[in-house]
């Protein structure tokens, strides 16, 4: 059967296919509730951290109204996916143009939703790499720079990762509100398990793989110039964990060495999961000329 690819957002989107070697198993195996994500984050770890808020989010199914995740890149500007914040076609695939800012919220240096904490800020303007969606691989360039309406203050910003920063074997973490069950697309493609967001972040510390092994896994569909994986079994991000960081530190810094972009399902065995390659001159360039480098 033919997996599907998973936009690690909280809103489901459209998928790309292909087939797996020897993909079989119990349907009891599908849905198997664990933090995918990993241990919980304490209050104030991570304050580089922002949440991303959808205000025609489900307020009964999404009541944090959840659906992404983000960086700090300096009090004005926040780094998060491109497929985050576009529009979708009519088959719920993502399009080259973003959404109206009106649609989201930033709340910066929070750890769990339903307290106090963070800065909350509306969004002034959304700026997509001019490359989305075009070039080899699938939704290549995944990244956006969003310009908040106010700036935030006392928070740390995170680093952008320099070229050989994001090297296989380097065991960089993943942080988010993304959901904590697992889901096996490739036993039964046609099932999708309802999402369970927590309040609080989660983390978890995934390994980079060698490129060949991600596209071993995902033929055609992974470039390694702009994209790189990790792999960890029964770890991974999930829907609302997209445009998060994969992130590690460096003489004592925090960097950002990926931007959560996609994956076969969540924390799904044998399938690793695909970031948005901080590093890639073109990717790092981009968010320059937003920031002015600031």
């Amino acid at each position: 059967m033919k997996p599907r690819f998973n936009f690690i957002a909280a809103i489901l989107v459209g998928m790309a296919m292909y087939n797996p070697a020897g993909a079989s198993g119990p349907k009891d195996n599908i849905v198997t509730p664990q933090v995918v994500n990993g241990d919980a984050v304490p209050k104030g770890k991570y304050k580089f951290m922002v949440a991303l808020q959808r205000s025609d989010a489900d307020p009964v199914k999404n009541p944090t109204q959840h659906t992404c995740g983000a960086t700090l890149l300096s009090p004005k500007y926040i780094l998060t996916a491109a497929h985050c914040v576009v529009k979708l076609d009519a088959d719920g695939n993502p399009t080259p143009e973003p959404r109206d800012t009106s649609f989201y919220t930033a709340i910066a240096g929070m750890t769990s939703y339903g307290t106090n904490q963070g800065q909350k800020r509306k969004i002034k303007a959304i700026n997509i790499h001019p490359l989305f969606l075009q070039g080899p691989g699938f939704i290549p360039y995944d990244v956006a720079v969003l310009e908040l309406d106010m700036k935030v203050t006392g928070l740390p910003k995170i680093k952008l990762a320099k070229p050989g920063e994001d090297a296989p074997g380097v065991v960089p973490t993943i942080a988010g509100w993304g959901s904590m069950v697992a889901w096996y697309p490739a036993w039964y493609p046609e099932y999708v398990p309802p999402r369970v967001l927590p309040d609080g972040m989660r983390s978890a510390a995934l390994p980079i793989i060698d490129n060949q092994s991600c596209s071993d896994a995902y033929p055609g569909d992974f470039d390694a110039n702009v994209q790189v994986c990790t792999y960890r079994p029964a770890q991974a991000g999930c829907q609302g964990d997209s445009g998060g960081p994969l992130f590690r530190k460096i003489k004592g810094r925090f960097v950002e060495v990926g931007i959560v972009s996609w994956a076969a399902g969540c924390a799904a065995p044998g399938w690793p999961e695909v970031f948005t390659r901080v590093s890639n001159p073109e990717i790092r360039n981009f968010i320059w000329s937003v920031t002015n480098n600031k």
